[in-house]
């Protein structure tokens, strides 16, 4: 299968509309690969394989019909050759498209498309056969069973899970005879016995047809029911049968014939039989049509055979090979021996498109991936046989899926053959198999077959032939007689069979098959985005969202999370994310695996926060969108580019950049920040964060003892969000000194308040003077001792959102993060202090002492802490005795403090620097690294011997005082192991290497000179790389590189003498690089010695990165945004940054892309056309500047030399951007593909010479034109030159327009021109002859009259459609009047007929163009005459009726009428309209008459036209009902017109005529059930059914019920013809059922039947028998509600024929009641209107002692209260309930309070009667007593 590509167009619409689809390939099945050993034999091309072909067939002929011995049916050719090209495997779809079945070699998968057919429901073992592609399958209609047909006829039947339900032996069959294989295998539905579940038919290639009927269940079997012979239509047999259903038409195809006066169909092999239900079965339909003329030539024997001899594939019989019906079975697709395809209509088979092979678009294209395989480009020699169509189906009803042997396939128009896929097919492997179209998709079964490698000739057994002879051409060598008895003895062997026949053996060959199951299926735009990105297919997903204007960031995003975070990540996917919340997000959440990615992406989502995003968010100009720095213009700022010039200081800059901020700032109103506002800050402040601890940690990692350690992601994650005072603890904790020292430089502010108590979580077992550079230190300031603040640094300066103003609002209160530190040891408060005092330092040293000496018992780190304590707070070494401590540890701390105290209090007078540095100005601690190596470091003495060198601080003296630098750790192991070599003599040699890599560099950035003498004391040269790879990559230190190895490459090829100085040390440095340099380019293919060579690649190397960072550097300075490592390391980004760079006006910059791209091998063209490319879009330069620039930086001597890529690039690049109006651009454009050779390249209708001349001329006459829309070959040219036209340019156009081409190919005729700018002057008239807009009558005929003038330069068909546009089109009914329209009629009329009479002299165009019409003037007379005569109706009383009507809808008839011009399409047409929209056919008839005629239409043909609408509409069909009104509604007014018209008597149309028009669609079964029953019903309502009709109404009911419920029990007429039948059909499904969906659909039925005459006894009444089923097979669970379903049952009967007599109701009663269902029971026996069972249910309510919900409800008082038993119900439970569901209703009106007391007090119940009216009247229940509701009674009663 070829790679997925999915087109980025629109989507194709489902039917008509010729779209491009908008598609996607999936694979949902690839079987595992299988290994074939095929046998070989001789050659089956080439006129061998013809003549020994056609041997064989000649001696068949004569061995069957001259000694009569049994030979093979002859097949025809086209079919064999065909049928032996498909792949072995099949896939047949059923009709549901649920379920697919795939024969393999030895069995059958059936696979369902719940899970797009991945999984296997079933398995059908099949033997192995012979002729696999010789196979077929076929499903039942219902999907329920499956045919396989074997080769020799065989046919097994299986059920969906495989397993084998029977075997059909053929009645007789010849082995190797393929005429018994099966050609057509189809189930039929089979109603006529229960017995049976189908017909199945079976056809072999002989034309035998056997039908069986099979049964499955439990008895299983088959039996043969007739059989049938195509013989006489098809002597040489048939060749494929399908079914169509809906006709019950059998469509069988065949070999074409010659015969004359047949239909067309029939003598291309095509022929219709109807299936009948008798004998003889099958009966051919005759159609009408196109006959064959022509005669055929007569041949006799002998030139019979010889022509057979000699015959080719193009000369051999046609026939049909493949049939397919559409899906709305309308058309028939055919694909024939030849290639053919043919499209047929369907039942009249009249031909709808016939495209031969060479017509077929794409027929002879090959895959493109073959010739990039060699066995595949064998194929090519052989490529005529790749062209014909291998298989057929349907897409929609108006498209065709082709695939071909070639392995092409396309989704093609039926009326054009257009590929809807897009330009080019879907390639797949040779002859794919395609399946129908279900839910927009379908199938494709492919076969991948690969040749295993060839062995060797000495492989090859012996009485082989080698594989290469197979290839070989010896014709040339072997006479003409000894080549044609090769054939006749290879013709012998095919037919005898005997081994002295046999060709000589070649060896087998073994190739490999992969079977493929591949979806085609149309999507959204969305879905397939979606899927593009899912399938990690980035670029097809991008150019999904450009076309179709969707959401790229989801790619980006994908990418982004799939990839690895990286510089080049960031910039290729990051960066590309628009959407803001999602890039902060990512930008803080996610923690890439090395420093300078997490270092990158920090800042990358720093640059989106800055103040431009912050004020583009308030404006609401940003949408959301990540912005960049510099991307937003800020209104109302006057400050200068972002971008510099090259010149400006760094200070200037820095400056510059500062007042900008300052500006910005003052834009921002801090208190009325939004929430997205806030939160861009927040994230601001947390990406400053994080930034701020990586540069920590990269600290910390730097640190000696960590040098090892690694950067940590995972670490980083955890630290960075960690708390700042915890992680300063932990380090305590840890005694990690130089980690916590670079926490308290760089996050002081945090920490240093709570320095002392950090310090106490060192432990107590650690010794102090490891974290002595930790501890508080004091120094004089005047005369007072104070704490010398620690040094603090910051990472970087303090930013905006940082400040006080803007950290108020965003956080305006933040938790205490030092809050833990003192929850244990609320005693460490008091050291708490942003400001320590010596005291304070004092207490803590001290009580910090106890706490060691308490805890841990270290008396010595006790006693340490105290020293080091003397030692920071006072000014002279304290003398300590230490043989007390041994003796008491307690009391001599006591007495060291005390003395300690003293001894600070000494110190205070003395006042001198400590540590070599003051307490103020003057003091300094630590340097500040030489970061990135950007200056060369020396000790101060070099300083003023090097340029602008870097000097470390710290080996500056200050003053008077001698500072001793302390020696790293590194100098004294180098010392010590240089010592103990020196001691051992030698004989123990100290490892240096790794100390010296150490000491260089540490030496580097602050001594280079030092550093480099480390280096070059390195044991192994080459060793020293591993110190230059560690250092950031400069100038300086690329240079180091270069020169240490200039270096040592000098000194191996001059020795020097080692107890001197060699004057090559005093050279300079870069001279010494360039000698080496050349030195060794020049002699470099000389044979160095190994160690040398390793040297000079090192040099080599060096040098190349030097040149690639000063060329970086050059980048970077052009201020391009161009990223520099990337540049260096990224050759893709190179290329696109040189060729982005070419894309400039600056002469520095393009000077600079040029020697770049000679620098790294881009081609100068490339360059050139990128330039080129710039000039025309983006360099805002006129066509004349772009042409002086073109040439003078000679640009077109370069292009000129690649024609092909110099066109491809103009036309896909530069030619959309130009503006169609812009001609001055144009005309460059096409001058510039004239003058470079690109005349004859491109597949176009105008060349570009052409294209220059018709420029030239519209530049000046038509200066508006836009001459892409005119040239464009997807558009209407006139459309285009339309908007230009006038009078004084129609005449130069004219002459132009015969170059230009229409969209059908031909060029446009000056005769169209005029047609289209004669509708422009009449309409809106032209400055020079109708300058104004005509508003009058006479204005519209003096228009007219200017048009007419020009009358004789139109053709007759032309003239035709501008008389039309001016009298008959929309605008003309509206704005003129019709005597206005009669007139210009009429002057069109003489016009004509002056040109009839007296014709004009006309040159060769003018006769080339009459010719082409299709009109003549005698024509056009004709049709202006009809014209005038429909003008002449419209003054017709009934027109005149309509136009004056006050209904819109008859002045519309009115309006249609005056537009159709009389033209019976149209007049038809609106009739039909009229009579969908139910008017009367009086009315009808009347359009008719007025109508110009004669028309041939009655109002018969009318409702008949309407009628077949409606069925096509009811039908699924796409008949438009002239809006979304219902079928069946539209149908009501249809059949009440008509009967309107019958009870006048008009004789019209009668009932018949409608159940006529109305019954094949009733009968036919193929449709829904439920629009035929509402169909007929429409009828039964308004007409008298016959019946048979009525009995078909009830049949189809019947029929529609039992399938929604019992699929399995089929009906026909005769199980409903009469109420007792209709009566055994319900007791057995009754018996039947169970469930109460099953009982629910037998109320339908009882229903939709008639209502019962015979009189039943009660338990027999179908409706009691059941509701008695109902009731006694509920379960508990369901018992309630079938109740209320027994209830609802009865209700539903009542006022209807069917209404159960009052004895049915006592019985159900009784039935309920049985069942504890007292409640519905109630309600039945008070909704009868019989009195006995008023009583039954009183004494059930009489009976209840207590109420509640089982046996009450407000539904039954209200029947009680409608009941009138209030007064019966007083001694009862109820009576309560009564009196308060009375009240409380809100239809209280319906039963009157007063009426029902007066029955109450009648009834002798006067205290109720009182008791009710007090309620009913609203008195306080306190005041209803009894004497109160008696005196109420007799009062208001």
């Amino acid at each position: 299968m070829a790679a997925s590509e999915s087109v980025a167009a629109n989507p194709g619409t489902a039917e008509g509309e010729e779209e491009t689809i908008l598609y996607d390939l999936l694979v949902n099945t690839e079987w595992p690969p299988e290994t074939e050993v095929q046998p070989r034999g001789n050659r089956k091309h080439g006129a061998s394989f013809i003549i020994t072909k056609a041997i064989r067939d000649r001696l068949l002929f004569l061995s069957q019909y001259i000694w009569y011995s049994p030979a093979p049916f002859l097949l025809p050719d086209g079919l064999v050759r065909l049928v032996n090209k498909q792949v072995n495997w099949h896939s047949v779809l059923a009709s549901n498209g649920k379920l697919l079945a795939a024969v393999q070699d030895q069995c059958v998968e059936i696979r369902s498309a719940k899970d797009d057919f991945t999984s296997i429901i079933g398995k059908c073992q099949v033997p192995k056969d012979p002729k696999p592609q010789w196979r077929c399958v076929a499903w039942s209609y219902d999907c329920t069973l499956l045919a396989y047909a074997e080769s020799t006829g065989t046919v097994r039947v299986f059920d969906l899970m495989g397993s084998e339900l029977f075997v059909i032996i053929p009645a007789s069959s010849l082995a190797g005879d393929l005429s018994y294989a099966i050609a057509g295998l189809i189930f039929l539905e089979y109603k006529a016995s229960a017995q049976w579940s189908a017909e199945l038919l079976v056809i072999n290639y002989r034309g035998e047809l056997r039908s069986y009927l099979v049964s499955v269940g439990t008895n299983q079997s088959y039996q043969e029911s007739h059989c049938f012979s195509f013989s006489s239509h098809y002597p040489h047999g048939i060749n494929t049968a399908i079914y169509h259903p809906g006709h019950r038409l059998l469509l069988v195809g065949g070999c074409e014939t010659a015969e004359v006066g047949i239909p067309k169909a029939a003598s291309c092999g095509l022929s219709a039989w109807r299936v009948l239900s008798g004998s003889p079965y099958y009966k051919p339909v005759t159609h009408g049509g196109d006959r064959v003329t022509a005669v055929p030539k007569t041949l006799g024997l002998l030139r019979m055979l010889s022509g057979k001899f000699y015959s080719r594939q193009g000369q051999e019989q046609d026939g049909i090979f493949k049939m397919r019906l559409s899906p709305d079975g309308t058309l028939l697709a055919a694909v024939h021996f030849s290639g053919k395809l043919s499209i047929w209509a369907i039942p009249s088979l009249k031909q709808q498109g016939e495209w031969n092979q060479n017509e077929q678009p794409g027929y002879d294209d090959l895959n493109p991936d073959w010739r990039l395989s060699t066995e595949k480009r064998k194929k090519i020699k052989d490529k005529e046989s790749f062209y014909p169509l291998i298989d057929v189906n349907w897409w929609v009803n108006s498209a065709v899926i082709l695939a071909r042997c070639s392995g092409a396939l396309t989704v093609s128009s039926v009326k054009t053959l257009k590929n809807l896929l897009g330009k080019s097919c879907e390639w797949f492997e040779p002859s794919p198999q395609v399946t129908a179209t279900h839910d927009g998709g379908f199938l494709i079964l492919e076969c991948e077959i690969k040749l295993a490698p060839k062995r060797s000739r000495l492989e090859t057994r012996a009485g082989e032939e080698g594989e290469g002879e197979e290839d070989s051409d010896s014709d040339q060598e072997t006479s003409a007689k000894a080549r044609y008895f090769g054939y006749i003895k290879q013709g012998l062997y095919l037919v005898t069979e005997m081994e002295r026949f046999a060709p000589a053996r070649k060896r087998p060959r073994t190739i490999t098959k992969n079977y493929r199951l591949v979806s085609l299926r149309s999507t959204t735009p969305e879905e397939l985005y979606q899927r593009k990105i899912e399938s990690e297919e980035y670029e097809e997903a991008l150019s999904l969202a450009q076309t179709y204007g969707l959401d790229t960031d989801l790619v980006y995003q994908r990418q982004w999370r799939k990839s690895a975070v990286n510089i080049a990540s960031i910039q290729n996917y990051l960066s590309k994310i628009k959407k803001r919340s999602w890039v902060l997000h990512e930008c803080l959440e996610r923690v890439p695996e090395n420093v300078d990615a997490a270092k990158e992406l920090l800042q990358y989502g720093l640059k989106g926060t800055d103040l431009e995003a912050l004020l583009a968010i308030g404006k609401g100009a940003d949408d959301g969108r990540f912005t960049l720095l510099g991307e937003m213009d800020i209104d109302g700022i006057s400050y200068e580019e972002l971008s510099p010039p090259d010149e400006e200081p760094a200070e200037k800059k820095k400056e510059k950049e500062l007042r900008k901020r300052q500006e910005l700032l003052k834009l921002v109103n801090f208190s009325k920040l939004t929430l997205e506002q806030k939160e861009l800050c927040r994230c601001r402040l947390k990406l400053l964060t994080y930034l701020d601890r990586l540069a920590t940690y990269e600290e910390i990692l730097r640190v000696p003892h960590a040098s090892e350690q690694r950067y940590d992601a995972e670490f980083f994650k955890k630290f960075r969000n960690q708390n700042i005072v915890l992680s300063a603890r932990t380090y305590a904790r840890e005694s990690n000194v130089q980690a916590l020292e670079i926490l308290f430089t760089y996050h002081g502010s945090d920490l240093l308040p709570h320095r002392l108590v950090i310090l106490s979580n060192f432990p107590e077992t650690t010794s102090p003077h490891e974290y002595s550079i930790l501890l508080p230190e004091a120094c004089y300031d005047g005369d007072s001792l104070m704490i010398i603040p620690w040094h603090e640094h910051k990472h970087r300066v303090k930013d905006w959102c940082e400040e006080l103003e803007c950290r108020m609002v965003i956080e305006p209160s933040l938790p205490d993060e030092s809050e833990f530190l003192y929850a244990a040891q609320p005693e460490l408060l008091r050291y708490r202090t942003s400001q320590l005092t010596v005291e304070k330092v004092m207490d803590w040293y001290q009580s910090r002492a106890e706490e060691i000496e308490h805890y841990a018992l270290q008396v010595d780190c006790a006693l340490s802490l105290i020293r080091l304590g003397m030692e920071h707070l006072s000014s002279r070494t304290p003398v300590v005795d230490e043989v007390g401590v041994m003796q008491g540890a307690q009391s001599y701390l006591v007495s060291i403090w005390c003395g300690f105290s003293s001894d600070i209090k000494v110190t205070r007078k003395i006042k001198r620097p400590f540590r070599g540095q003051e307490f103020g100005g003057a003091y300094r601690i630590g340097t500040r690294a030489n970061e990135g190596l950007e200056k060369q470091g020396c000790h101060p003495f070099y300083e003023s011997v090097i340029s602008n060198p870097f000097v470390v601080e710290s080996e500056v003296t200050y003053g008077t005082y001698q500072h001793v630098p302390v020696e790293s750790f590194a100098e004294v192991l180098l010392r010590t192991g240089k010592l103990a070599e020196t001691k051992t003599e030698g004989e123990e040699v100290f490892p240096t290497t790794e100390v010296l890599l150490q000491l260089a560099s540490d030496a580097l950035p602050n001594d280079m000179t030092l550093a480099l003498a480390y280096l070059l004391a390195l044991p192994q040269v080459l060793d020293a790389n591993r110190c230059f790879e560690k250092q950031s990559h400069s100038a300086l230190s690329l240079q180091l590189a270069a020169y240490y190895y200039s270096l040592q490459i000098y000194a191996r090829l001059a020795p020097c003498f080692r107890d001197k100085c060699h004057p090559l040390y005093r050279a300079d440095p870069k001279e010494l690089i360039k000698m080496v340099t050349r030195h060794v380019t020049r002699y470099g293919q000389e044979a160095w010695p190994e160690e040398l060579a390793a040297l000079t690649k090192q040099l080599q190397y060096y040098n190349e990165r030097l040149l690639d960072f000063t060329q970086a550097q050059i980048l970077q300075g052009l201020r391009k945004g161009v990223d520099v490592q990337r540049f260096t390391a990224d050759d893709q980004y190179k290329r696109e940054t040189i060729l982005g760079l070419a894309e400039t006006l600056e002469e520095n910059v393009y000077s600079i892309a040029l020697s770049l791209a000679q620098r790294y091998s881009v081609s100068c063209w490339e360059v050139f056309m990128t330039h080129l490319e710039f000039l025309f879009t983006d360099s805002g330069l006129s066509t004349v500047e772009i042409e002086s620039r073109a040439q003078s930086l000679h640009l077109f001597e370069t292009l000129k030399t690649s024609p092909e890529a110099f066109h491809k690039h103009m036309v896909k690049y530069i030619y959309p951007t130009i503006d169609g109006f812009d001609h001055e651009r144009l005309l460059y454009y096409f001058t510039l593909l004239e003058s470079c050779g690109c005349a004859d390249l491109g597949k176009y209708t105008i060349k570009p010479e052409t294209h220059i001349r018709l420029l030239k001329k519209f530049k000046v006459v038509a200066s508006g034109l836009n001459y892409k829309k005119l040239t464009d070959e997807n558009m209407n040219p006139l459309e285009a030159l339309e908007p230009v036209l006038s009078s004084q340019n129609i005449l130069s156009i004219s002459k132009l327009v015969p170059k230009i081409p229409e969209k059908d190919g031909r060029m446009l005729s000056p005769s169209s021109l005029y047609t289209v700018w004669l509708q422009k002057l009449f309409w809106t008239g032209d400055p020079h002859l109708v300058k104004q807009v005509p508003a009058s009558s006479p204005e519209w005929l003096c228009a007219y009259d200017a048009c007419m003038k020009y009358f004789d330069r139109l053709l007759p068909g032309d003239l035709i459609t501008v008389v039309d546009s001016v009298t008959f089109s929309p605008k003309a009914v509206t704005k003129l009047s019709v005597e206005a329209r009669k007139e210009m009629t009429g002057k069109a009329i003489k016009t004509v007929k002056h040109f009839i009479e007296k014709p004009r002299k006309r040159n060769s165009e003018d006769i080339q163009e009459a010719s082409d019409s299709k009109m003549t003037y005698a024509d056009a007379l004709n049709h202006l005459e009809k014209s005038l005569a429909h003008l002449e109706t419209l003054n017709h009383s009934f027109i005149v009726s309509l136009k004056n009507s006050e209904q819109e809808t008859l002045q519309k008839y009115s309006y249609l009428y005056d537009l159709s011009r009389s033209e019976k399409g149209k007049v038809q047409d609106q009739a039909v309209a009229m009579c969908l929209d139910g008017q009367p056919l009086r009315m009808i008839q009347q359009l008719l008459e007025v109508a110009v005629g004669p028309l041939d239409i009655s109002p018969k043909d009318i409702v008949h036209g309407a009628i077949t609408k409606i069925i096509s509409a009811l039908s699924g069909g796409s008949a438009d009902l002239g809006g979304p009104a219902d079928p069946l509604r539209v149908l009501e007014g249809v059949v009440a017109a008509v009967h309107a018209s019958v009870d006048k008597g008009e004789e019209l149309v009668s009932s018949e005529d409608l159940l006529e028009w109305l019954r094949p669609f009733c009968a036919d079964d193929a449709w829904p059930v439920r629009p035929r029953i509402q169909v007929l019903q429409i009828l039964e309502q308004s007409f008298h059914l016959t019946e048979e009709d009525g009995r078909l109404l009830v049949f189809f009911r019947t029929e529609a019920i039992l399938k929604a419920t019992w699929p399995q029990r089929q009906v026909d007429v005769t199980d409903t013809e009469d109420e007792e039948k209709r009566y055994l059909l319900f007791v057995e499904l009754l018996e039947a059922s169970h469930r109460e969906v099953e009982f629910q659909h037998l109320v339908l039925l009882l229903q939709a039947w008639p209502p019962v005459k015979r009189e039943y006894t009660i338990t027999n009444n179908p409706w009691v028998r059941l509701a008695t089923v109902m009731l006694t097979r509920c379960t508990v669970e369901n018992k309630e509600g079938l109740g209320n379903e027994v209830l609802k049952i009865c209700r539903s009967l009542y006022n209807t024929e069917q209404m159960l007599p009052a004895e049915g109701v006592k019985e159900l009663c009784s039935l309920l009641q049985h069942q504890a269902l007292l409640l519905p029971s109630l309600k039945l026996l008070l909704e009868s209107r019989d009195e006995r069972l008023h009583a039954m249910a009183l004494d059930h309510i009489t009976a209840i002692a207590k109420v509640n919900d089982s046996n009450c409800d407000r539904e039954l008082l209200s029947l009680l209260l409608d009941a009138k038993l209030l007064v019966k119900c007083v001694s009862t439970p109820f009576y309560p309930r009564l009196i308060e569901h009375l009240l409380a209703s809100p239809q209280q009106g319906c039963w009157d309070a007063e009426d029902l007391a007066r029955h109450l007090r009648a009834a002798g119940h006067e205290a109720e009667a009182g008791s009710l009216l007090l309620a009913a009247r609203g008195t306080h229940r306190a005041l209803r007593t009894f004497s109160t509701a008696l005196g109420a009674a007799q009062h208001w009663v």
